[in-house]
């Protein structure tokens, strides 16, 4: 894939993450609360990634090239949908937990492994994709 059909597939992604964060996440939130709505974005996130593996087994050599990229494009765009609503709930939910004591170091390092998830989040999510399309 080069780095054109890559920025192309997220700019896709990035769309779908502005279209959730104006529409469907405030009033899911509202109508679900926050632990319902976090446990719904982690869920989605995983039932649209579990199958990547199995699309490359049967996609990769295609000899079209819409073949391989749309479904992959698909697939980024919409696994937004959970991944933009479970990842700001984080803090919100940490936030709601905490006692107002504590509150400053719990958001330090709520911050701090956001961060960090944000950072090495995608290269394990990477790994396990290859891993298990080596399998």
């Amino acid at each position: 894939m080069s780095s054109r059909q890559f920025a192309y597939i997220q700019a896709c992604a990035a769309l779908m993450l502005a279209l959730n964060q104006t529409t469907c996440y405030t009033c899911l939130v509202r109508r679900l609360g926050n632990h319902a709505s976090y446990a719904l974005g982690m869920l989605w996130t995983m039932a649209i990634t579990l199958p990547i593996p199995f699309y490359y087994t049967a996609c990769e050599q295609a000899p079209i090239e819409v073949v391989r990229l749309l479904p992959i494009t698909a697939w980024q765009a919409t696994s937004q949908f959970g991944f933009a609503i479970a990842f700001p709930l984080c803090t919100v939910l940490v936030n709601k937990e905490c006692t107002q004591s504590n509150r400053a170091m719990v958001n330090g390092w709520c911050g701090s492994l956001n961060a960090l998830a944000r950072g090495l989040g995608p290269e394990l999510a990477g790994a396990l994709v290859h891993l298990g399309c080596s399998m």
